[in-house]
């Protein structure tokens, strides 16, 4: 069953974890697009574009939480309906883009920048996720 929280005026789904932090402490969690040793420039630019950004607070979220493989896909393909569900928000849903040329345009562009940023996600995220069997990330009993 998929879940969901408003973030920055978005309704995006959110993971299992989300409810296992107050709003200070995602705050502290949650470190934009892209991965924390990255050059300053890059990470302006990852933060510039506007379908990744909001979508990137539940991802952080769950990257923090951390899990198995499997988790980490799901956590990837989440942000990746994130992502859309900011784009048709934005740029407008079926419709507009069957009528209007600009709208399609957009529409081209964000799905390239979408996919491209998940393709980077599956390819390079692997170092950030904190899996079970990573030390810091032992369950408390």
């Amino acid at each position: 069953m998929r879940r969901y929280a408003t973030v920055r005026g978005y309704r995006l789904e959110i993971g299992p974890h989300w409810d296992d932090y107050g709003a200070p402490e995602r705050g502290d969690i949650c470190n934009g697009v892209g991965a924390e040793g990255q050059p300053p420039w890059l990470a302006a630019l990852l933060n510039a574009l506007p379908y990744l950004s909001p979508a990137s607070i539940p991802h952080d979220i769950d990257y923090h939480a951390g899990g198995t493989s499997r988790d980490r896909r799901a956590a990837d393909r989440r942000m990746r309906r994130n992502c859309y569900r900011i784009a048709r928000a934005e740029i407008g849903g079926f419709w507009s883009r069957l009528f209007s040329s600009v709208r399609r345009v957009q529409w081209t562009f964000a799905a390239f920048e979408i996919e491209a940023a998940y393709v980077m996600l599956r390819a390079f995220g692997t170092s950030a996720f904190r899996y079970d069997d990573q030390p810091g990330n032992e369950e408390t009993t």
